[in-house]
């Protein structure tokens, strides 16, 4: 039996399921697929053997590489704006991600998911010091030039 994912919620379905029992979305049913190496007598010629990752490993990817470039982003004084907002944007990435392996009941790319968090985590909290630190710094470069 060949596994498949919803391609609505990415929960495991059997093969040849017309609705998801997750989500009730319906599936694409057709040509048959071959497994890596087999022959698949459904598909066109020449076609080649393509698996595709479930949604919630891209999402998790996704996360990871949004966390670290939000760590990067968040030194740079007022361009840190930009560390907050891809560290938002990799919080909301690694709770999708989080959601769709429970409901697919996977822990495939958990360590993904939960790095992207962290880096995100940090990249925010970074940014907003960083921030915060240079508009005081501005702030106070302003009020001394006008003592002078």
């Amino acid at each position: 039996m060949l596994t498949m994912f919803c391609m609505n919620c990415g929960a495991n379905i059997a093969d040849g399921t017309v609705y998801c029992p997750n989500c009730g979305s319906p599936q694409q049913t057709g040509q048959p697929v071959a497994q890596p190496g087999q022959y698949n007598p459904g598909a066109a010629p020449n076609t080649p053997y393509v698996q595709t990752a479930p949604p919630w490993k891209t999402k998790a990817i996704v996360s990871l590489v949004l966390g670290a470039l939000s760590v990067c982003w968040a030194w740079w004084g007022y361009a840190a704006i930009v560390g907050i907002v891809l560290g938002i944007v990799g919080i909301v990435m690694s709770i999708n991600a989080k959601k769709q392996m429970e409901a697919a009941g996977s822990t495939e790319c958990k360590n993904l998911m939960v790095w992207g968090m962290i880096l995100s985590i940090v990249g925010i909290v970074i940014g907003a010091i960083f921030f915060i630190a240079c508009g005081i710094l501005v702030g106070a470069l302003g009020a001394f030039n006008r003592l002078y």
